[in-house]
Formats: C-alpha cells, sequence, structure tokens
C-alpha cells in the first residue's frame, strides 16, 4: 500500500498547471481501482487540487490574460474517457461550432456509449446523452463529430450556403467510403441525402432518376408515372451518374431518400436516393437536348402530379443561355410545347 501511496503522491507532484488526472490512469496493474480513488483523493486535496467528481482530479490554471481559471476542456475529455472506458463524441451545437456553424452553446453535450452524469466545472457544464452502440461504433470520432454537425444543422434548419457545403463535403469525403457508408446507417435518411449531395467534384453521386424515378411514390404515395409494376418486373433503372447523364446544379432538396420502397420490395438497387419530380423532368430534358442533340419527348401534362414550373423554367434559361444553336432550338421547341415560359 506504501507503493501505491508514493506512486500517487508522485504523479500528483508531477501534475502541470491545468492538467487533469484520474485513478484510471494511475492503474497499471492489479491495485483496486476503489482504493486508488480513496489514496487519490485526499494526495489530491493536499496537492490542491480541485475534486471533479470520484477519481478525477484538476490542477487550476489561471490565465495571466483573463485573469481567470482556464477550463482544459480537452483534457477533461481525455479523462472522462479514461476513467470511464467511455467513447465520447461532441454532439449537438457543441460539435456545430467546431465547424464554424454555431455559436459556442452554454452546455457542451456529448454522444456516449456509458450512462454519466453531468458534470460541471465553474461555468463549464458538460452533459452525456447515451445512444445506440451503431451510432459510435466502427468510426472515428472525427467523423462522428462531423456528423454530429451536419445532423444539427440540419434539424435547426439552417440555410448553408455553397461555400459552408462544399467545407463540409470536403471533409466528409477525406474519410475512406466504407467508413462514410457505415457510419451512415445509423443517421437520418435526409443525412445521407445532404452527404451525398455535397460529394467534392470528382465523386459522382449516383441517384435514381428519369422514368424511373418518375414511377417511384414519393413520401405522399403519390407517383408521376403509371408503370410502377411494370419498371419493377423489367428490373431495369435509370440511374444519373452510372447510365445516364446527370443535369448541373445538384442539391440536396432535388433528392429523396427511398429506401422504404426498396426494402418494401426486397430490391438490390445501388443506390437509396431518387430524383424528385422535377430533377427528374431536369435530368430527361438535359440529356436530350445535350447529350442526344433531340427535342425531349417528356410531355409535362400527361404527368399524374404537378411540377413547379417556375422553378424548372429558371432552370432551363440558365442553359439557354450557354447552349449552341441546335441545343438552343431543341429546348426552345420543347419548352414551347409544353408551355413553360
Amino acid at each position: 500500500m506504501e507503493a501505491i501511496v508514493r506512486q500517487v503522491r508522485t504523479s500528483v507532484s508531477k501534475l502541470p498547471m491545468g492538467g487533469v488526472i484520474t485513478s484510471a490512469q494511475l492503474q497499471h496493474g492489479p491495485e483496486n481501482r476503489q482504493a486508488l480513488d480513496k489514496i487519490l483523493g485526499p494526495v489530491s486535496r493536499e496537492a490542491g487540487l480541485r475534486k471533479i467528481r470520484n477519481g478525477v482530479y484538476w490542477k487550476p490554471k489561471i490565465s495571466d490574460l483573463l485573469q481567470a481559471e482556464l477550463i482544459p476542456v480537452e483534457a477533461l475529455e481525455r479523462a472522462i474517457k479514461a476513467q470511464y472506458a467511455a467513447t465520447l463524441h461532441r454532439s449537438g451545437q457543441w460539435a456545430a461550432c467546431q465547424y464554424f456553424l454555431a455559436q459556442e452553446p452554454a452546455v457542451a453535450t456529448y454522444d456516449t456509449d456509458k450512462r454519466l452524469a453531468p458534470i460541471q466545472v465553474n461555468d463549464f457544464c458538460m452533459r452525456f446523452r447515451q445512444v445506440r452502440p451503431q451510432r459510435l461504433s466502427g468510426i472515428s470520432r472525427e467523423l462522428g463529430e462531423l456528423l454530429n454537425a451536419i445532423e444539427w444543422a440540419l434539424a435547426a434548419g439552417l440555410d448553408l450556403d455553397n461555400a459552408q457545403r462544399q467545407f463540409l463535403g470536403g471533409l466528409l469525403f477525406e474519410f475512406p467510403d466504407k467508413q462514410r457508408a457505415h457510419a451512415l446507417k445509423a443517421r437520418p435518411p435526409q443525412m445521407r441525402t445532404f452527404c451525398e449531395s455535397v460529394a467534392p467534384d470528382g465523386t459522382v453521386v449516383r441517384y435514381i432518376s428519369a422514368w424511373s424515378a418518375l414511377n417511384i411514390p414519393d413520401k405522399h404515395g403519390d407517383v408521376a408515372d403509371w408503370h410502377t409494376q411494370g419498371m419493377l418486373r423489367s428490373q431495369k433503372l435509370v440511374v444519373a451518374g452510372e447510365n445516364y447523364t446527370a443535369s448541373p446544379d445538384l442539391t440536396p432538396s432535388d433528392l429523396i431518400d427511398v429506401s422504404w420502397f426498396i426494402d418494401k420490395h426486397a430490391l438490390n438497387w445501388p443506390t437509396h436516393l431518387c430524383a424528385t419530380t422535377e430533377r427528374a423532368v431536369c435530368d430527361m430534358v438535359y440529356h436530350a437536348v445535350f447529350v442526344r442533340c433531340a427535342v425531349p419527348t417528356i410531355i409535362l401534362s400527361e404527368l399524374l402530379v404537378e411540377i413547379d414550373r417556375p422553378a424548372l423554367s429558371q432552370r432551363l434559361h440558365q442553359w439557354l443561355a450557354t447552349s449552341n444553336k441546335q441545343q438552343h432550338d431543341n429546348l426552345k421547341q420543347w419548352m414551347s410545347a409544353n408551355e413553360i415560359i
């Protein structure tokens, strides 16, 4: 026992200002953790350390500039992970502020695999949310926290600009495809849709489009075409980015998640992403005009759902401005026939 006491005293004396020490970090052999806790407590108090909770002690450091105690956030996180053998990922607004998506919150929240009580250190509060193991297992902390930040931003309804989307996309696609796909399985469907839509240049986003998309029901159960059963029997699928040309300027609102439809019919499709009716029509028009050099054959009045004609018109006029004469004439002919002003 005396040897353990000497070990604890030595470790405490070597702790730098602002450092955090735990009984877990001192346990190098078969020592009983409770015994270490009992020794660490009085030794730490004698040395002027402050108790965070049982087995976790902090040596406060005063900032010369701020004239206040500096909270060692990262050291606290490492200590909690070590003391409780826990996985910790910053979550919510606390994760989002790391990526300049939000202001620092009043409470720092964490996803974890353990049940942990809140920790209060001066004005800094840490709260822990026990989540399903799938959200934490098999992924790095960096990827987990990045996904938590994006999930918070989407839930908060943030209108991310192009620079923010490119920034997040660049970070996301630095991780291996397999790890990213594994992590997204435990996330809401809109997360997968967003992540696919922010793929950086050179990364192909695959999604169901054209007539295939028009025959898949949307979230309201509506379909734009009437050949759903024929599409399922034929097993022929139009996939933009694989066997079909996608039109420019893909955005998250252009895609929906149809995993429910794929699961319902036990389909082995290469993607769960599907174009909205408006996006599918855009792709069909673009493919006909700019790839096949032909007039599109789709007739809007024959669709079973209404589409956003002003939004479609805005896109098509952007294409007119960059088209050659043949493309311009084919596109104008189709727009006139379908009463697109």
